[in-house]
């Protein structure tokens, strides 16, 4: 008899036996749910670790955790940038085959990557969402690492878990919750006596408070509901929904402009969720379709704070820079190929230079496009090398800085603006090595000898002259 149940999206994460048509998936699926189950409580109490949630660590350096809409173009760009990207793979089961989102990337390519550790497939869903074969195609291959939809909660939890360590108090102790609630409440009453902007305070105030007493009185319930989708309720997303709470209440509202606000509201919830998601990875957030950079920045400030230095990148530069890079990967060579060339070691350098550049620009606008001037006369020599195929193989490599920070059109006060998104906290740690000076550096990246150009060159002569 076909399952008449209905297909669970956000409303409930819980294992349901009901929803799977195939016994091998339905066991992955309840083992994954009876071990989150069993570690969740001292999750939320952050006495977990990493190692109780999954059975691999996770692989370190710079790394980045993308959405579901990601092109094979985009992806090249993040791989040329990053280690390692996390990729969440798009349900693909019979409820999902008229989805307007389309993971354009073969099934084939994505298990290529993964064996090579360039990609590290997430299966956000729960997994009876997805074609018994995609899972299984990626579950029995003994060279993956894939984390599962309940591993992929409870590192989001755990991350959580540290973010708010006053969870595990509140749990121990409902005295304490009782009497913080009771400040909360007289802080409220006395900022709404200040006027408008003070009640509201006072209403965001109470609303993110009573977020977080919903995990100390009923953590466990909550989190196997919703799973890491409630990282966007506890998160800059909270915040914004109270906000668009509060509007609400004291005005009303039309057709068009409650769609809007509920507009914004996923919109904040879906950038919180994956930033939390993010951060559980030790990785950065790549939003590859963005309705509305506003409501990104706003969420990418209220999630790093409002301290406003070189510390804290701006995650809607992130676009910029991924454009101005494209010329290191002409669409006609394959992502297989291209990874031939650009493999990790690589994408550190690639990194590595463009972090020294901006640190020796010590935060001066005028320093960096001198330190960038600099770096540019150094590849400029080396594009007239009188060994042709390094010449012809500076470009592709996309070492030059004049290809990443001066995409067409862009002027200096734009590129002032990218300094937060190319700086160690967005590409990633890296360890100094002993190259010394900058321009040593550059050689040991680009240099005649690199065995990246052989590989290129390689490359070329298969493809023939396409490019």
């Amino acid at each position: 008899m076909p399952n008449k149940r209905p297909v669970h999206l956000i409303e409930n994460s819980r294992f349901d036996p009901a929803l799977f048509q195939d016994r091998s998936l339905q066991v992955l699926a309840r083992e994954d749910e009876e071990h989150f189950s069993d570690i969740l409580s001292n999750l939320i109490n952050g006495s977990g670790k990493e190692r109780d949630v999954l059975k691999f660590r996770l692989p370190k350096g710079g790394a980045v955790y993308t959405d579901l809409q990601i092109t094979e173009e985009r992806l090249k760009l993040l791989l040329t940038l990053y280690s390692r990207v996390y990729l969440p793979i798009r349900q693909d089961g019979k409820a999902f085959l008229n989805s307007p989102v389309v993971q354009t990337i073969s099934t084939d390519t994505l298990l290529s990557l993964s064996r090579m550790g360039r990609i590290i497939p997430v299966f956000h869903a729960p997994l009876h969402q997805y074609d018994v074969k995609t899972v299984l195609s990626f579950m029995e291959d003994p060279n993956i690492k894939v984390i599962l939809p309940r591993q992929l909660d409870g590192l989001t939890v755990l991350t959580l878990a540290k973010q708010f360590p006053f969870w595990k108090k509140f749990r121990e102790d409902p005295q304490t919750a009782a009497e913080v609630h009771h400040i909360i409440q007289n802080v409220a009453q006395d900022l709404k006596k200040l006027g408008p902007v003070g009640e509201l305070q006072g209403y965001v105030l109470t609303e993110t408070f009573n977020m977080h007493l919903t995990v100390a009185e009923m953590g466990e319930q909550w989190f196997l509901d919703k799973g890491h989708i409630a990282a966007g309720n506890l998160t800059a997303g909270g915040t914004i929904n109270s906000l668009i709470n509060y509007s609400r209440i004291i005005s009303s509202r039309s057709a068009d402009q409650k769609a809007i606000l509920d507009t914004v509201n996923i919109e904040a919830h879906v950038y919180s969720m994956n930033m939390a998601m993010a951060r559980a990875f030790g990785a950065v957030y790549d939003a590859t379709h963005v309705l509305n950079h506003m409501v990104l920045d706003l969420v990418a400030r209220l999630q790093t704070g409002t301290k406003t230095d070189l510390l804290t990148p701006s995650i809607n530069e992130m676009e910029a820079i991924l454009k101005g890079c494209s010329i290191v990967c002409p669409e006609q060579v394959s992502l297989t190929d291209y990874l031939e060339v650009i493999h990790s070691s690589e994408a550190e350098r690639l990194r590595g230079i463009i972090t020294d550049v901006i640190t020796d620009a010590q935060g001066s606008p005028e320093k960096l496009i001198e330190e960038i001037e600099r770096f540019n006369q150094e590849v400029v020599k080396w594009r007239k090398s009188k060994v042709q195929w390094v010449s012809n193989t500076i470009d592709f490599l996309g070492i030059g800085l004049d290809c990443a920070l001066f995409p067409t059109g862009v002027s200096v006060p734009g590129v002032t603006s990218l300094l937060g998104l190319i700086l160690k906290p967005l590409l990633g740690k890296l360890d100094k090595t002993s190259l010394g000076k900058l321009e040593d550096r550059i050689f040991a990246a680009i240099g005649g000898v690199s065995p990246a150009a052989v590989r290129i060159s390689k490359i070329r002569k298969k493809i023939g002259s396409k490019f």
